[in-house]
């Protein structure tokens, strides 16, 4: 049975991912994610990340790009958690990312399947997309 602590739980993870994010922490925005991982992008539709090295090589092209236009923090926004399975959740949000002056560099939707793992839950799968893509 699912119970609202799993919701909560699942949610800070995504708390964590914006915060970790913001600080543009690598390190610390990848123990929110189990490896290996799968991410689906628009312009990478299907890499499979299997270590660390993986992992920053996937993301450090995005914070290059964001840093030069001026990224000071990501926004959650609308979020919806379903729970699968015990243990197996998908997780559909809307984000934007702005500059410290609250202008928007860009809003995309993003879906992500998550493990209970270890006593934690972990994303085992990133797909993003645009808005309307958000699950409801």
């Amino acid at each position: 049975m699912i119970d609202q602590t799993q919701g909560a739980e699942v949610l800070a993870v995504f708390e964590e991912l914006a915060a970790s994010f913001s600080a543009l922490d690598l390190p610390r925005f990848r123990r929110c994610y189990s490896l290996p991982c799968f991410m689906a992008v628009p312009d990478k539709p299907g890499v499979a990340v299997t270590s660390e090295a993986e992992f920053e090589a996937f993301f450090s092209p995005i914070i290059t790009r964001l840093k030069a236009a001026g990224f000071a923090r990501s926004v959650l926004g609308r979020t919806h958690v379903h729970f699968l399975a015990p243990g197996l959740a998908l997780a559909s949000m809307h984000w934007a990312r702005c500059r410290a002056d609250g202008s928007e560099i860009e809003r995309f939707g993003a879906t992500y399947t998550l493990t209970h793992t270890g006593g934690r839950w972990l994303i085992v799968t990133l797909a993003a997309h645009g808005e309307d893509g958000v699950l409801p």
